[in-house]
């Protein structure tokens, strides 16, 4: 699944992802460079809104919590919100640094922004959104609508 000098660390998927049987998919992945001692990081939060999947690279002396996130669209905004706010608060404790990333299928108003409750929630526990043009594409080349 890597390429020469990388590795992947995979969390697989529940049976059941919400209140929802879950057929389709295989979880999430981190692939990561060999050369940054890399390992699953251990906390005590299950969401019912979205899957998550947290890791640690060493960084020189510093690690590195990153949390891999995956919404699915069908799943509740609002309960989304409510534990995706919960866990910031839970992995924002201590010195270390901090990297969320993943799909939260929750776009903006337009091509180059997410939702606008999202955006002030990643500024109140002090993120900043990164990417700043679509992601996807539907096959007639426009940014399909959620």
């Amino acid at each position: 699944m890597a390429p020469p000098g990388f590795g992947v660390i995979h969390a697989h998927r529940s049976a059941v992802v919400g209140s929802r049987q879950v057929t389709r998919g295989g979880g999430l992945a981190v692939i990561y460079c060999t050369s940054l001692p890399t390992r699953t990081l251990r906390i005590y939060f299950q969401p019912t809104s979205f899957e998550v999947q947290f890791v640690g690279p060493q960084v020189g002396g510093i690690l590195v919590k990153v949390v891999n996130i995956y919404r699915p669209p069908q799943l509740s905004k609002s309960t989304f919100m409510e534990e995706f706010a919960e866990m910031l608060t839970l992995i924002s404790s201590g010195q270390n640094e901090r990297l969320v990333c993943g799909d939260c299928n929750l776009p903006g108003a337009d091509a180059t922004s997410v939702d606008r409750l999202l955006s002030e929630l990643l500024d109140e526990h002090g993120y900043a959104q990164h990417v700043t043009e679509p992601t996807r594409h539907s096959a007639n080349g426009k940014r399909p609508t959620c």
